[in-house]
Formats: structure tokens, sequence, C-alpha cells
């Protein structure tokens, strides 16, 4: 962000936004804003909606992060922290079973930075308070910029891998693996997809370009295998329409090893399975190319149906 050095920081937010539910929040809904800030805390965010009812409470956005259940809850304020937000965004936290709250404000408080950190050092919620600041590009153009206050402990720290169990020390491994190789194989040489940052998770989610599907990659221990698939969220006619090319998709996946799972539920997925052990670190590269060429023909998929 060297650039701000050069722009004049505008301490006033309204110029740019004169109504925080009316134009602030959808602003930051846009897929492009919510990508920004998503990038800055390191979690992919994916809307699910906006003024959210909580009994007589209504939250800003609502998002889960990419290819999880896990529920984020963002409430934007366009003035410094009060007392007031401080007990919605616990308010918001229960009333949505929420695992990660994001608490924007202008400035944060010293006595309110302090109670996320405790929260966050008592709770098993993940926490951050971001300041919104306005650079004046000129009088009529401004450019955002977010600042991390506060964030879970240890959040975005490299893990160590002393501190992992042996399953989630494989899994970050494999991943930091799959990113060294993956970027010289053609699907994200020709920049169909660009790679994460490697987790102790056993999936790694691949974005396409739209909020309700997805290309996931996981890793399965006891089953002893890894799986390409695609990733429908909450849209039942998606994977219906997918469901109705059954023929052709398995045909262009050539497999017989495809699952197609509709539990009824608000996710669904097409997957393909490999045999594969993580503990074999000679199979690593070949894992590494299978999932790469398996994760362009979901995509394809994806692009010729969608």
């Amino acid at each position: 962000m060297a650039i701000l050095r050069y722009l004049k920081k505008e301490t006033d937010l309204k110029k740019a936004w004169s109504h925080e539910a009316l134009e602030f929040t959808p602003w930051l809904a846009e897929d492009e804003n919510l990508s920004a800030l998503g990038e800055i805390i390191g979690i992919n965010l994916v809307l699910k909606d906006t003024e959210s009812s909580i009994g007589e409470f209504r939250a800003d956005i609502i998002c889960t992060e990419e290819n999880t259940d896990r529920i984020v809850v963002i409430e934007n304020q366009l003035e410094p922290t009060n007392h007031d937000h401080l007990g919605k965004i616990i308010t918001y936290a229960s009333g949505k079973d929420a695992k990660t709250i994001i608490w924007i404000v202008s400035k944060a408080r010293d006595e309110h930075a302090k109670a996320i950190q405790w929260l966050n050092s008592h709770t098993d919620i993940d926490f951050f308070l971001i300041e919104i600041e306005l650079w004046a590009i000129d009088d009529n153009s401004y450019a955002p910029h977010f600042n991390v206050i506060e964030r879970p402990i240890d959040w975005g720290r490299r893990p160590i891998k002393q501190e992992m169990n042996q399953t989630e020390q494989s899994f970050y491994s494999f991943w930091e693996y799959f990113n060294e190789i993956a970027p010289t194989l053609p699907s994200f040489i020709d920049g169909k997809f660009n790679t994460r940052t490697p987790s102790t998770r056993s999936w790694y989610g691949l974005k396409v370009g739209r909020r309700d599907v997805g290309v996931d990659l996981s890793i399965r221990t006891k089953m002893k295998s890894i799986s390409a698939g695609i990733y429908i969220s909450n849209n039942k006619e998606l994977y219906e329409t997918f469901f109705a090319q059954k023929e052709m998709i398995e045909k262009i996946l050539g497999t017989q090893d495809i699952r197609w799972s509709d539990t009824g539920n608000k996710d669904r997925s097409i997957r393909i399975y490999t045999p594969f052990n993580i503990e074999n670190q000679q199979e690593w590269n070949k894992a590494v190319v299978w999932l790469c060429d398996n994760a362009l023909k979901m995509r394809n998929l994806i692009e010729a149906i969608c």
C-alpha cells in the first residue's frame, strides 16, 4: 500500500458512504470488496445475506467461510467503537452460531480493543476488530483501506509443526508441497486457478468466479484417497442442472468412482476419487498432478453448464 503515502487521509468516512446500511453495507457486500477484506484477514468469504434478522436486531452481513458451513458475521460501524455495538456482535455470534466475527469501525477505542483481546482469549470464536481508512484520490473519489487492529491469537502465523497433531502436520506439509508444484502445471499457468495459503485442513478450495459453486480438493486419510469435486452451496436448482447432465459428466470425467452427494441440506457436491496414501511422500507429485488435472476438468464443466 505504498501508494497511500501520496494520498490525503480523509477522516470523515461519510464523504464516501453517507449511510451505513444503505451505502456502506451494499458496497462491502460486493464480491470485489469482500475479497479484499478476506485477503486482509486470511479468509475466503462467501456472501449469504445482508441485514439479516436476529430477533429485533439485524446483522449487517452474513457470510460463510468458503467451502464450509462456518458462519462469519460482519458488523459495520462508520464511527468509533461503542458499548452498543460490542453487545451487538456478541448477540449476533450467539444468534447465528457464528465462528468468526468481523467488527469494522472508523476508530477502535482502547477499552474495546482490550475487550476483543479478552474475547479471543476466553472463547472459541474468532474476533477481528478492523479500522477502515479513507484516502482521497481527488475531490470525488476515495481509496478505502482496512487495518487489522485485533485478531485471534496466533492468527496468520505460520503454524508451528510441534503444535500440530500428526494428521495436521501431514495435511499442512502436503498443501505446502501442492503450492510448490501446482503453479508449474497448466491449470495454474493458464490462470484458471490461484493457490491458497496452506492449512492444516483436509480440503483446499479453488474459486471459479461464482459465489454458489467452486472446485474442492480433499484428502481422505481413512479412505486412503484424494478427491476433486464441484462444490455447490445453497443452490439445489444448480445441482439438479448438473444432475440432468449426469451421463455426459461421467463420460467426460472418465471414471467409475463418481459420487453425487445430495443429502437434502444446503450443500451438495459431485466428486471423483483416486487412491492416495499421504504417508507415502513418493505419491505426492502424482497426487498433485491428478488434483490439478481434475480441478481443471471440474472448472470446464462448471463453465459449460452454468
